[in-house]
Parts: C-alpha cells; structure tokens; sequence
C-alpha cells in the first residue's frame, strides 16, 4: 500500500528495533509472570521483527537491489564477522535487538560477496538448505534417540567427545531428513499438487 519505495522501507525499518523492544520488555516482566513472557517470546507477536526483516529482503530483491554483476570480497568479511557477532551476543541482551539486523547483513553478503555467494551457491549447501525445514522438525527427536547409542563413544574429552557426536548426528540426520524430505515435503513444493494428487488417485481408481 505503500508506493515509495523509500517510506515503505523505512516504516519497515522502523517497525524491526519495535519488536526487539517488546521482546525487552516482556524479559523484564519475567519476574511478574514467567508464563507470559514465554507466550510472548514464542508467539508470532513476540519474533515478527525477523519476518519484517524479510519482508525487507524480498523487497530489496523484487527490485533488483541485490543482484549484482560484480560481486566484492569486502561483503565477505562481513558474512563471518555478522556470524561472529551473534555467537559473541549470544547471551547479550542487546542480541534481540541487534540480530533481525545480522541477519540482514548475511543476507546482504550473500547476493554481494564473491566467495560467500559461491560457497552458499554450492549445489551441496542448497539441497540442504532446501530441507531445512524438514530437519527443524526432525533434529531434536533425532538427537535425543541418537544419543542413547553414540553415548557409549564418549571420551571424556570435550572438544574431541563434540566433534564425534557432531560427525555422527550430521550424517544420520541428513541422510534420514533427506528421505524424509523428498517423501513428505518436496511433493508439496509444487502449486498443482492438489490436482497432481488427485489425478494420481482417479488413476489408481481407475485401475
């Protein structure tokens, strides 16, 4: 509804830091009602920044402000310093406010960093990010199976115990995710699959 593209981005940009605020806010009424700063936190309410934050990435897409001929190595010292910054912030309670806008500085590095869009163009990384959401909804039941049997490998050593069980669980729950993904999610990646489905149920009717 709103034509300029310049105010449409700025009141969005405006609404972002709006949401981190009462994401604050509700912390600091966490001693009132625990109860309610966790609907606040895990409710749509309390993380639309970060879909705002998308909506201003399509935008920038749609109009072509992120595709670029020439890409520069300077956005790729920004993808892994914004990374940093979330693992440094991590348990700063600045890290509400600041991270709708580290994502967007990756995002930005992305499209723009020579290296960066060539590592995140790897057909590897994209199929995997592509099941993205099928190993959200996996990865912690997984996990939780997973380590009752590669609980017997532990070392004692943290570092070496870590890097075995992340070896470990990442090529199983790939693997399985990916099974996963091609059987219940990529089917419904396609906009006829409503037809597509019942047109496959009228053949085997059918038959």
């Amino acid at each position: 509804m709103i034509a300029s593209a310049w105010k449409r981005r700025a009141f969005i940009a405006i609404l972002i830091p709006a949401g981190s605020l009462i994401l604050l806010l509700a912390g600091s009424l966490a001693r009132i009602s625990d109860a309610n700063t966790y609907r606040m936190g895990f409710s749509l309410i309390g993380n639309y920044q970060y879909f705002l934050m998308g909506f201003l990435m399509a935008d920038f897409y749609l109009l072509n402000k992120l595709e670029s001929s020439i890409r520069n190595y300077k956005w790729d010292l920004v993808f892994p310093l914004a990374i940093t910054a979330v693992v440094l912030l991590r348990h700063h309670f600045l890290l509400g406010i600041l991270l709708p806008w580290m994502i967007l500085f990756c995002c930005l590095a992305a499209f723009r960093g020579a290296l960066t869009a060539k590592f995140l163009g790897h057909p590897w990384i994209t199929t995997i990010g592509g099941m993205c959401y099928t190993i959200y909804m996996y990865h912690w039941l997984m996990i939780s199976t997973l380590v009752r049997v590669t609980g017997g490998l532990r070392t004692h050593i943290l570092w070496l115990d870590l890097l075995i069980q992340f070896v470990l669980m990442s090529v199983i729950i790939i693997g399985v995710c990916a099974v996963l993904f091609a059987l219940f999610e990529r089917p419904f990646m396609r906009r006829d699959w409503p037809a597509r489905l019942w047109a496959q149920v009228r053949h085997l009717g059918k038959a």
